[in-house]
C-alpha cells in the first residue's frame, strides 16, 4: 500500500485526485483530533481540516518530498488555528463568555452524565495496554513518540494499541453511541462530507469555497447534532475521570491536589510530608496596591488552563491593568492550585490580564461576576523521569519548579506527578529550578530550566532516607502555632541550589518529614504576625530527631516615603532580613530559600507604609518607584518594638526617546528598559502611538537601553550601550522579524559527561550580565538559536558553575553564524 507521502507526491506531480483522497483518508482523522484539541468545537475543527487541505492543494509545490507529510499539514492547520484564535480575541469585548452552567438544562445535564458513564464504563473494559495508550493520547495529548517513551515500547506498538483500543471501545459502547463517538474521536462521519468537498476542489483547483453541506448530509447531521454536542462535551471528561482511577498520569493531571498535610496524631508514626504549599501553607505576605473602588465595580472569575489541555495552570502569576493608553497601575495576583482566580471590586470597563506568555482583554460590567476561561501557552514543557539510585522509576513523585533568584516567585509550584514508571510531563509559564520529591526519599538535585521550549529526557534522581525529623512550633507567647509554614534546606550539600522541603504544621503545631538526606539543614519557621525564625538541625540516617521552634515576636516598621521635593510618593519597599544565630557556612542555603527572608510592601497615595513581622537585627531596605531613583538603607530593629523611618527618595535623571522601524515608522507598545550601572533592576517605560517614551528616576549619568516588542511577531529587540543622560533624545531603530539571524553549532560531549544542563549565554557586546539570555541545549548534537537581532554579541558555553567564554560573534541579517563544534572540558572554566 502506498504511503501518504507517495500518494501526495502522485497528486502533486500528476494531478491524481484519487491519490489526494487516499491522503485524506489516511491523515484527516489525525488532523481532526489535533483541530478539536485546538478549538474545542466540532464544527470549527472540521473547518480547520478543510482549510488545511485547501492549502495543501494550492501549496503542493512547497512540500519537501524528503520530509514526512503529516508534520507539514499540522503546521498548516496550526497556522489556521492561530489566525482563528486571534480573530476571536479581536471581537467586541461586549461578547462576554456565558456561564456554561446557566445554559445547561436538566435534560442536557442528565444526557451528558449518561453518555459519560457509558464511555467510562466501556473504557474500563478495554484491556489495560490499549487503555493506557488511548488515555495518554486523548486525555494528555501526548504524541505517539512521547507515549512510546512513557510506556517503554516502540512507536509502532503505540500506534497499533491506539487503533485496537479505539476498535475495542467501539465494540463495548451501546450501538446508539458508537456513531457519535466516532465523530468525536475520529470524525469519520463528518469527514465524509469534507472529503467530497476537498476532492471537488482538487478537481477544479478553484478558490477555497465556503463549507457547504448537501441536503441529505445536512439532514443526517441535524438528526445527530444534539448527540454529537453532548459527546463532545463529555467524552474527554469521561476519559479523564477514568484516567484518575486506571492510569498513574505522567502529568499534573489531578484537578484537585491531594492533601499531604501531616496528621494530628504523631504517636510514633510519621505522617506524610506536606510539600505542596499552594493550598495548605500560608504564602509570604504579598501586599498589592488597592484596587480602585470609586464608581461602579464588577467582578470576574478566571479559570486558567494550559493551552490545548484541560489541565489547570496552577499557581499562575498574572497582572491586570486598565486597557488605556499611557502608564497604568499594574496589579499582581496569583491563581490557586486549580488554576482559578477570583477578582472583585474591579473598575467597570475594558481591562487586560497578562503574564509572561499571554495577554487577554475582557470587559467588566456592574453586577454579578462573569466567568472567563483563558488558555495559557506553557513557557516550558519538560518531559523526563524520576528514578532512584538504581535507575528504576519512582511513581507518584511530585515535581516542583521555582525561580530562586526571582523575589516574586516565593514558593515552590507543583507542576507534575510521576506515573508508575517514573515518567512525567511538567508545564510551567516560566523557568527556574526544577526538582522532585518522593515519599521516603530526599529531594533530587535542582535542574535549571531557563530557555523557553521543550526539555526532554530529564532525569531527577531521588535517594532513599532512613532518618526522620519531627517537631512542634510555638508562638512567641508559648501558644501552639497551628498552620505555621516550615522551609527546610540542606546547607552542606554539593549542589549549588539545594531543593527545599516545605511543610505545614497541623492544628497542634506539629510537623514531620522523612524526606531529608543526612547532613546539616536550615529550618525556617514562618507565621503571619511573627518574624521568620531559623534553626539548624543535623540529620543522621537511622535516627529520629525532635526539635522545638519558638517564633520571634518580630518588629514593625512604619513611616512616610517622599520624593526629594517633599511630595508624598507611591513606592515599592523591599526588606531583606537578617539571619540571627546562623553561621556563615550555613548561608549558602540562602540562594534557595532567601524568599523566607524577604518582604515587600507599597506606600499609599499619601506616602505612608506599615509592615509587621520583621525579625530583630539589621534589615536592608530598597525603595523604588516609576519616577524616582532607587534608595538603599539599613536599619537596626529591636524585638517586639515599633520603629519609625521616613524615607526621602531623589528624583533622578530622565531619558526621552523614540522606538522606530528601519524606515522610521513609529513602533507603539514597545517596552523600554534603562539600566544604570549602579542598579540591579531597570527603570522602564512604554512607547505611545508615536513611538515616544520617557523613563524617569535614573540614578546615573550614563546608562544602557533595551527595547523589546509587545509580541513575538512585532520585531526584534534593540539595544543601545553607554548612553549619556544629557537631555538628548535617543532613537532606537528596530529590525523586523524577517531580518533575524541565528546561531548554529554542535555540542560534542565526551563519554561520561552529563548530557543535561548545558546552555549558551548570549548577550549584546558591551552590556553587563543583566542582558544575558540563556538558551538551553538539548544534549549532545547540533543546535540552532533563532530570532537574534543583527549586531555584535558575546557567547559563552555554561553548565552550573562551569563557564567557558567563546570568541565574540557577529549576527548578520537573515544569516546563520556557525560556532562550530563545542567540546567542553569540565576541568577547565571557572
Amino acid at each position: 500500500m502506498p504511503s501518504p507521502e507517495q500518494d501526495y507526491a502522485r497528486f502533486r506531480d500528476r494531478g491524481d485526485v484519487q491519490a489526494l483522497a487516499a491522503v485524506f483518508d489516511a491523515l484527516a482523522p489525525e488532523l481532526l483530533l489535533v483541530a478539536a484539541h485546538l478549538t474545542r468545537d466540532g464544527a470549527a475543527a472540521e473547518d480547520l481540516v478543510q482549510a488545511t487541505f485547501v492549502d495543501a492543494i494550492t501549496k503542493a509545490a512547497q512540500w519537501d518530498a524528503q520530509r514526512p507529510l503529516l508534520p507539514w499539514l499540522l503546521g498548516i492547520l496550526t497556522n489556521h488555528a492561530r489566525v482563528r484564535y486571534r480573530r476571536g480575541r479581536r471581537e467586541d469585548c461586549t461578547r462576554t463568555m456565558p456561564d456554561r452552567a446557566t445554559h445547561q438544562t436538566p435534560r442536557v445535564a442528565a444526557e451528558q452524565r449518561e453518555v459519560a458513564d457509558a464511555i467510562a464504563s466501556g473504557l474500563r473494559e478495554v484491556p489495560n495496554p490499549l487503555r493506557q495508550a488511548l488515555v495518554l493520547r486523548l486525555v494528555h495529548e501526548l504524541s505517539p513518540t512521547q507515549i512510546a517513551h512513557a510506556l517503554a515500547c516502540p512507536v509502532a506498538t503505540v500506534k497499533t494499541r491506539l487503533r485496537r483500543g479505539l476498535q475495542a471501545l467501539r465494540r463495548l459502547l451501546p450501538r446508539g453511541l458508537v456513531g457519535g463517538l466516532v465523530m468525536v474521536l475520529c470524525g469519520r462521519s463528518g469527514l465524509a462530507a469534507l472529503r467530497q468537498q476537498v476532492v471537488e476542489h482538487a478537481r477544479t483547483r478553484g478558490l477555497p469555497a465556503r463549507r457547504a453541506i448537501g441536503p441529505g448530509t445536512a439532514a443526517g447531521l441535524a438528526a445527530g447534532a444534539a448527540s454529537k454536542k453532548i459527546l463532545a462535551a463529555v467524552a474527554v471528561l469521561a476519559l479523564a475521570t477514568l484516567a484518575l482511577f486506571t492510569l498513574p498520569t505522567p502529568t499534573n493531571a489531578p484537578p484537585k491536589e491531594r492533601d499531604d498535610r501531616p496528621a494530628a496524631a504523631m504517636n510514633g508514626a510519621l505522617a506524610a510530608t506536606a510539600v505542596e504549599t499552594g493550598e495548605t501553607a500560608p504564602a509570604p505576605p504579598r501586599e498589592e496596591a488597592p484596587v480602585p473602588t470609586s464608581g461602579p465595580t464588577g467582578g470576574t472569575d478566571f479559570e486558567f488552563l494550559w493551552e490545548g489541555t484541560d489541565l489547570p495552570a496552577r499557581h499562575l502569576q498574572v497582572w491586570w491593568r486598565e486597557a488605556v493608553e499611557g502608564p497604568t497601575r499594574l496589579h499582581r495576583c496569583f491563581a490557586d492550585g486549580d488554576g482559578k482566580l477570583c477578582l472583585r471590586d474591579l473598575p467597570v470597563g475594558e481591562l487586560v490580564v497578562f503574564n509572561f506568555s499571554f495577554q487577554h482583554r475582557w470587559c467588566v460590567r456592574p453586577g454579578p461576576a462573569s466567568s472567563v476561561r483563558v488558555e495559557v501557552k506553557p513557557g516550558h514543557v519538560v518531559t523526563g523521569s524520576v528514578v532512584g539510585p538504581d535507575g528504576r522509576g519512582i511513581g507518584n513523585a511530585r515535581v516542583f519548579v521555582q525561580g530562586f533568584n526571582v523575589g516574586e516567585d516565593a514558593r515552590p509550584r507543583l507542576v507534575a506527578h510521576s506515573a508508575a514508571d517514573g515518567s512525567f510531563v511538567a508545564r510551567t509559564d516560566r523557568g527556574g529550578s526544577l526538582w522532585s520529591v518522593a515519599a521516603g526519599h530526599s529531594p533530587s538535585a535542582c535542574e535549571t530550566v531557563s530557555a523557553s521550549g521543550h526539555v526532554a529526557d530529564l532525569r531527577l534522581v531521588v535517594h532513599p532516607t532512613t532518618g526522620s525529623l519531627t517537631g512542634i512550633v510555638r508562638r512567641s507567647d508559648g501558644a501552639i502555632a497551628g498552620s505555621a509554614r516550615l522551609t527546610i534546606v540542606r546547607t552542606d550539600g554539593s549542589a549549588t541550589n539545594q531543593a527545599p522541603i516545605v511543610l505545614q504544621a497541623d492544628a497542634s503545631g506539629r510537623f514531620a518529614t522523612r524526606e531529608l538526606a543526612s547532613g546539616r539543614h536550615l529550618v525556617v519557621a514562618e507565621l503571619t504576625g511573627h518574624a521568620p525564625t531559623p534553626r539548624i538541625c543535623a540529620i543522621e540516617d537511622g535516627r529520629h530527631h525532635e526539635m522545638q521552634i519558638q517564633l520571634g515576636a518580630g518588629a514593625s516598621l512604619r513611616g512616610v516615603v517622599r520624593a526629594s521635593d517633599r511630595e508624598p510618593l507611591q513606592a515599592l519597599l523591599w526588606f531583606r532580613l537578617s539571619l540571627p544565630g546562623i553561621a556563615v557556612g550555613d548561608r549558602r542555603a540562602l540562594s534557595t530559600i532567601r524568599q523566607a527572608f524577604e518582604r515587600m510592601c507599597s506606600s499609599g497615595t499619601d506616602g505612608t507604609y506599615h509592615i509587621d513581622g520583621l525579625p530583630a537585627g539589621t534589615v536592608a531596605i530598597e525603595v523604588a518607584s516609576a519616577t524616582t531613583a532607587r534608595v538603599h538603607l539599613a536599619i537596626d530593629l529591636s524585638e517586639g518594638g515599633g520603629n519609625d523611618l521616613d524615607i526621602v527618595v531623589p528624583r533622578g535623571q530622565c531619558l526621552a526617546g523614540r522606538v522606530v522601524a528601519l524606515d522610521g515608522a513609529p513602533l507603539a507598545g514597545w517596552n523600554v528598559f534603562v539600566h544604570a550601572a549602579s542598579e540591579l533592576l531597570p527603570q522602564s517605560g512604554r512607547t505611545d502611538a508615536n513611538g515616544a517614551f520617557t523613563v524617569q528616576g535614573i540614578d546615573a549619568d550614563r546608562c544602557h537601553v533595551t527595547a523589546s516588542p509587545p509580541g513575538d511577531d512585532s520585531g526584534l529587540p534593540v539595544h543601545l550601550v553607554d548612553v549619556a543622560l544629557d537631555g538628548t533624545e535617543v532613537v532606537l531603530r528596530a529590525h523586523p522579524l524577517a531580518d533575524a539571524g541565528r546561531l548554529t553549532g554542535s555540542l560534542d560531549l565526551a563519554l561520561g559527561q552529563p548530557a543535561n544542563g548545558w546552555h549558551l549565554q548570549v548577550r549584546p557586546r558591551g552590556f553587563p550580565d543583566f542582558a544575558i539570555r540563556k538558551h538551553t541545549l538539548r544534549g549532545t548534537g547540533p543546535f540552532e538559536i533563532h530570532r537574534l537581532a543583527p549586531g555584535a554579541y558575546e557567547v559563552a558555553l555554561a553548565r552550573g558553575d562551569w563557564l567557558r567564554p567563546l570568541v565574540p560573534v557577529e549576527i548578520l541579517s537573515t544569516k546563520a553564524t556557525h560556532l562550530g563544534s563545542l567540546q567542553p572540558d569540565l576541568a577547565e572554566g571557572r
